[in-house]
């Protein structure tokens, strides 16, 4: 029997809906129907605590994936502000700090912005509901939060045109860390 706020300690209880939403996108049937995913952002812009709620009920096993899930974006949003400090210009006094903690709300606010990508892809990803897709998704947010999605994008595009241009690496393809599909 696993502990009932196992889902909390995976993620920390100020993502914990955005994780919730996201597993349970990724579990609506499909073709996708469009009450249900309003229904789902709904449940995730107007009563994100109804969404952390439902953790407790939720298998192991969709806790694990959440919490996998969690562990990709938080790599994802470190990433991004790293670099993110890189283009910033050098101090006056030519210091240049290699990293900068990131403050627990910045931190909140780099994380929900690729859950919210993922949430995107995971509902709007086939082209379903292009004519509703503003009303439903991005008219809930204030504008400068989607600009975050935009450049959340814009990194992760990066991320993939330099692994496409990146040449094999012969040994490191043999090696046992690498996962053969």
């Amino acid at each position: 029997m696993r502990p009932p706020n196992l889902g909390r300690q995976i993620t920390p209880n100020t993502l914990l809906p955005y994780a919730v939403v996201v597993m349970e996108a990724s579990r609506l049937p499909r073709p996708l129907v469009g009450g249900s995913v309003v229904a789902l952002l709904d449940d995730l812009y107007c009563r994100p605590a109804l969404l952390a709620a439902r953790a407790p009920q939720l298998p192991t096993h969709l806790v694990r994936r959440m919490g996998q899930t969690h562990s990709a974006v938080l790599a994802l949003a470190t990433d991004f502000a790293a670099r993110a400090l890189e283009r910033i210009p050098p101090p006056r006094d030519g210091t240049i700090p290699t990293s900068l903690p990131l403050s627990p709300s910045e931190l909140f606010r780099f994380c929900r912005a690729f859950y919210r990508v993922e949430l995107f892809y995971r509902l709007f990803r086939d082209g379903a509901f292009a004519d509703d897709v503003n009303r439903w998704f991005f008219w809930r947010q204030p504008a400068w939060e989607n600009e975050q999605l935009g450049c959340v994008c814009r990194h992760l595009e990066a991320e993939v045109d330099q692994g496409l241009s990146t040449p094999f690496d012969e040994k490191a393809l043999s090696s046992p860390g690498y996962l053969k599909p």
